[in-house]
């Protein structure tokens, strides 16, 4: 190695490793600059909670365990409004898979979630839909 002639690599770099070693001792410690905020409280209703909620007033459906509160887009959505009323206050599940909604749509869906079923209740829903299916 042309330049390097008697140049000890090894005892190099354990000076260097060493010197790293003594200065951690020295390190401040900092407070992350992002901390994630924590999940907000997702709701948890039964379908007789989402009943309550069955007109132009106040207006929530199930979907896939999900619960929405569609009242704000009654009136924007592309299908009109007499559709989700039909459905409103009870499990839209089969109602909105068979009309073939966009990736856009879906995504659309996400702000207007509250919350979801309870565990019971996602199990009776389920046999229901089988029946129906």
């Amino acid at each position: 190695m042309d330049g390097f002639t008697g140049v000890d690599f090894k005892k190099g770099l354990s000076r260097f490793v060493q010197t790293l070693l003594d200065s951690s001792s020295k390190l401040v410690e900092v407070e992350p600059v992002f901390e994630p905020k924590p999940a907000p409280d997702v709701g948890q209703f039964t379908l007789e909670d989402v009943s309550f909620h069955s007109d132009a007033s106040s207006c929530w459906i199930v979907i896939a365990d999900k619960v929405y509160d569609v009242t704000d887009f009654l009136h924007t959505h592309p299908g009109g409004e007499e559709i989700i009323l039909e459905n409103a206050g009870s499990d839209a599940t089969i109602s909105f898979q068979s009309k073939g909604h966009s990736a856009s749509a879906v995504d659309t869906m996400a702000k207007y979630c509250i919350g979801e079923l309870v565990q019971a209740i996602k199990i009776q829903t389920d046999r229901q839909t089988d029946r129906q299916t």
